[in-house]
Formats: C-alpha cells, structure tokens, sequence
C-alpha cells in the first residue's frame, strides 16, 4: 500500500485533524485495515489503502489526493535525507499497524507517501513513494520506488538502487523518525 502526500496540490481540507503516527500507533492493532466505517476506523488512515505501482497511474493516484486520509506527520518539516527541501509523510493502515508491533519486515502492501515541497513550504511539487510489493524485502527488491519531483521522475522501479541505498538503514527500508515529528 502506499501513502500519498498530495494535500498540497488537491487543497485537502481537514488533514491537520487526523491523528498523529504517536497516536496511531498506541491504539489496537485489530482495528480495521480497508479504511471502512467500524472498529478503529477512526484512528487509522481512511480512503483507499493500495495505491498503484506503475508510474502513470501512481502519477494521477498521487495527483488526485487518494492517500490524503492516511495517518500523517502533523506539519511539513526539513528532510533530513535527499528529499528536496521540505517533506511530509503518510503511511497506509499496514504500515502503521506494521510499525506498531516493530516485526523485522513489513508485510505485503505496507506503503508511505512523502510529499515534496522544494525550498518552501507552499505548494507540493513532487512525491517520493514506497509500496511494500512482496512479503520478503530481498535487499529492496521487495519494495516498489518512486519519485516524482518538479516534473521529473528520479524512480519507477522495484529494488531501485537510488532509493535502497539510503533506506538500507532503516526498519525494513522505512526510515522516517517515529514517532512522526
């Protein structure tokens, strides 16, 4: 699955309110996954859960806000990797319930968006995506890349080696600090 960051761009209203990963994840794990109305619903991400993993069609997903319920960073902040700027992540309901037990590998279908925002904290200019594409990361192959920034595609690929060399570091390649800042 795959957390978008596209508030920016489509003019959500509301994503201030979810609630923080922090909380997320303090609350049960048994919570429903598919961001249907019902048990826990109201504490992870809503809205569709598995984005695309082919560019073009990822492209348009990010474009039209799909990811915009999931659970996400309260603010913009500085990245502190090679994201461009200023950057806000999203994580699907697989990922956070992921990260909430803190397992050795995410499952299949755990997904993040980041958003780009360049020098400022304006507009969103451009989307970095991973997307969890099978249940063994095998050095990052198990991970779907992708990043669109100011037009230009940098990633579009399982095992992306641009991508995996600095996400090695993390928990299984998932490298925002949680809590989310």
């Amino acid at each position: 699955m795959l957390a978008i960051l596209v508030c920016g761009l489509a003019g959500c209203a509301g994503v201030g309110s979810l609630p923080s990963l922090e909380e997320a994840v303090g609350q049960d794990a048994s919570a429903d996954t598919d961001g249907a109305e019902g048990a826990g619903s109201d504490v992870l991400g809503t809205g569709p859960q598995a984005p695309p993993v082919v560019g073009a069609e990822l492209r348009l997903w990010l474009e039209s806000g799909e990811y915009s319920g999931w659970v996400a960073e309260s603010a913009t902040h500085q990245s502190t990797g090679p994201h461009f700027g200023f950057v806000r992540t999203f994580v699907n309901n697989v990922l956070l319930q992921s990260l909430r037990v803190g397992g050795p590998e995410h499952p299949e279908g755990a997904a993040a968006v980041k958003e780009l925002y360049g020098s400022t904290e304006g507009d969103v200019v451009g989307y970095s995506v991973m997307v969890k594409i099978q249940s063994e990361s095998a050095g990052g192959d198990g991970w779907y890349w992708y990043e669109l920034y100011d037009g230009s595609t940098f990633a579009d690929s399982a095992g992306n080696s641009t991508c995996t060399g600095c996400h090695a570091s993390g928990a299984d390649f998932f490298r925002s600090p949680i809590p989310f800042q």
